[in-house]
């Protein structure tokens, strides 16, 4: 496994399997932005073969896997020689119906069927109203950093939900993209979002459970949606088993786009990777 240390020698080595007379697959979604960032963090790795090239992103206690490639059969043969004793998370992202042969492909490389992601979405008019916080509710700043991730790594699940990185927090509370409400020096909900080039999204909403039955889950869901009327367009993807944000959207007037998303992993003998808890 070579460590990538810059994107010039990244795009080197995609160009050589790019170059050949014939189509090539592959899996890969990251903007430019985020790779520079993955790869300025140290975090990007690759393997190569004369007809495919793996692409490790390392994540919490995972790699995150996107592979190029010109023939699924050379993939397989090139991939089962590798040997890696960690965690490895590979999605498989499309319109419509998810690529069979792709499937079958991980299945051959030692994958299974983790969770699967819907994507939905809305169109609006984008406002340039200012929003007023509520007394209670704050932006965060640098110093809560360490809580917020330790939240997210607590509640919600790091091979499905947390994809992003520390580095990539700490650059949405230096944007006011993060809003916080503490009690007694502690926080009890934040709530992530983003609103980049009209596109805008709800990245994360946590509500402390002593507070589950107050009324703080409704009033930041309501500034999130607020603060998210800048954007022209509204997007995210839905856990498949998370029934109530399904039927909140809905209300919300939100589609159901084509674009899904499969998760698969391959784990090592001897280790173990968290259990998808149902939501609701």
């Amino acid at each position: 496994m070579e460590l990538v240390k810059d994107i010039e020698s990244l795009e080197h080595a995609l160009k050589a399997i790019k170059q050949k007379n014939v189509a090539y697959l592959n899996n890969f979604v990251l903007s430019p932005e985020k790779i520079k960032l993955y790869i300025q963090e140290k975090l990007v790795f690759i393997d190569r073969f004369p007809n495919s090239l793996f692409l490790f992103i390392k994540m919490h206690d995972y790699y995150k896997l996107y592979y190029f490639t010109h023939d699924y059969k050379d993939m397989i043969a090139d991939f089962n020689t590798l040997n890696y004793n960690f965690i490895i998370i590979c999605e498989l992202l499309n319109y419509g119906a998810i690529d069979k042969d792709a499937q079958k492909m991980l299945e051959k490389c030692g994958f299974t069927y983790y969770s699967s992601l819907i994507n939905m979405y809305k169109t609006m008019q984008a406002s340039t109203k200012v929003v007023k916080l509520p007394n209670n509710i704050i932006y965060a700043d640098e110093n809560d950093t360490d809580e917020i991730w330790q939240l997210l790594l607590d509640n919600f699940n790091k091979y499905v939900d947390i994809n992003i990185i520390k580095k990539e927090l700490e650059n949405y509370i230096k944007d006011k993209h993060v809003i916080i409400t503490k009690e007694h020096g502690k926080i009890v909900a934040f709530c992530v979002y983003f609103v980049t080039k009209g596109k805008g999204e709800g990245r994360y909403l946590y509500i402390d459970k002593d507070y589950k039955d107050t009324l703080l889950g409704v009033m930041f869901m309501s500034i999130m949606l607020e603060l998210l009327n800048g954007a022209k367009y509204l997007s995210g993807f839905v856990r498949e088993d998370n029934k109530y944000l399904f039927s909140f959207y809905e209300k919300l007037n939100f589609q159901y786009g084509d674009l899904k998303n499969i998760i698969c992993c391959k784990v090592p003998d001897g280790q173990v990777i968290d259990e998808i808890k149902p939501m609701n």
